[in-house]
Formats: structure tokens, sequence, C-alpha cells
């Protein structure tokens, strides 16, 4: 401490001195005073220091316990998540494929040439639609894979409803607003054929297809679909 920080503390106390001291006689004096000890300063600064928050470090029992803790949240998250993503039956992929999408796949294929229905039946399975649409200006033909549901990754969507007699749009008692339901859209995934193309091109987008069906469960981290194919 400095000669004048020694003698205004001793004025504060009340202490009778010589203010003609030298440096070390004030020191001394100084060290005298109840509180006080050497290095350290006055009994406010001891107070102050005993205050101190002291923080042990943490353990690694400690460590572990927080890492484990964080890796149960992250998993909930995930759970959570894919029960929204997969619904009440997000399940049904792993099961047998349904007899009504085998009707309806079957009915799509009728009047399809018999090499493009057994390329898709073999490679997808046998609840995979075929649609064929030619082109008005140009050779060749627009080929579409129809996904089932149990495998689509579409969303659910809204649209109005028609009234079975009328024909026309529904409409809520303000004769505006239409009615809405809920329904699933058709999974389409299409490719343009050319003449010069063979069968091989048909297999491909199969192929490709299958591959962004496996690829859409890996990314959700849900078991691989069965394709139902025939042999």
């Amino acid at each position: 401490m400095t000669r004048k920080e020694i003698i205004d503390f001793l004025k504060a106390r009340g202490v009778e001195f010589n203010p003609t001291l030298n440096l070390s006689g004030l020191e001394e004096l100084y060290l005298k005073q109840p509180g006080v000890s050497a290095g350290v300063g006055t009994l406010e600064n001891v107070e102050t220091l005993n205050k101190v928050e002291v923080t042990e470090p943490e353990s690694d029992s400690s460590k572990l316990l927080k890492m484990m803790s964080n890796v149960v949240d992250k998993l909930d998250t995930l759970e959570i998540r894919l029960s929204k993503v997969e619904g009440p039956n997000g399940s049904e992929f792993k099961n047998d494929v349904q007899s009504k999408d085998v009707e309806i796949a079957s009915k799509k294929k009728e009047n399809i040439d018999s090499r493009i229905t057994k390329i898709v039946e073999e490679t997808l399975g046998i609840d995979f639609g075929i649609d064929l649409d030619t082109f008005p200006d140009k050779p060749g033909f627009l080929f579409t894979v129809i996904v089932p549901p149990r495998l689509s990754d579409m969303s659910i969507s809204t649209r109005p409803i028609i009234d079975s007699v009328t024909g026309k749009y529904k409409v809520q008692e303000d004769g505006k607003t239409p009615v809405l339901e809920d329904y699933v859209p058709e999974d389409r995934r299409s490719r343009s054929i050319g003449s010069s193309q063979s069968y091989d091109a048909i297999r491909d987008h199969c192929n490709k297809v299958r591959s962004y069906l496996v690829s859409y469960y890996v990314k959700l981290s849900k078991p691989l679909p069965e394709f139902k194919l025939k042999v």
C-alpha cells in the first residue's frame, strides 16, 4: 500500500500516530491493527475473500450422466418426430402387400405390354401400378410407375368435395367456403421413354424408383420397406 493509503486507513480507525513516520514505520503500525495481516490487507478484504465461491471441477461420473441425459433427450425427440411422420399405422409397410393395392394395380396394368408389366413386378412389386401416355407431337411415351400408399412418401393433402348429385362443389353454410376432405395424392414417378430406347430404360427407371424409396426410409431411420416381388 502507498503512504497515503496507510495514513487514510489509520485515521479512519482512529489510531493515534506520528504522520511524519517513514513508510516502514507506518507499515509496521498498519500491520498491528486488528484484522490486518501481511500480504492480505484490511479486514474488509479478508471478508471479501471468504465470500469468493470456489467451483469444484466436474467429476467424470457427472459428465457421463450429463451425456446420457442428452442422448435420452435426443432419442425422445427423434421418436416424437418419427411418430408424426409415420402416423398411427407407420409399421404397415412391414406387413404383406395389401390385397386392395394389388387389385388397383392390376386394373392399371390392363392393356399394358406384358414385358413392361413383368419388369415392374420383378423390380418393384405386384402392388405397383403402371401408366403409359403417348406424346401428341413426338414419338415415344411417358412411362409412369404408381407407388402404393404403404410405401409412398406423399403427405396428406386437402381437396374440395364434389356433390355426387349436382356435380358441383359442396359449400358450407355461408354459401362460399368449400367443404374440404383429406386425401393422399397418387404417388406417380414418371420418365420419358424415347422411341429409340429399349426396355432397359424402363428397368433403369424402376431401379431408380426403388433406390429412392430405400434412401427415403434410411434418411428417416425407419426399417427398410418390403417389396413384394413377383418370382
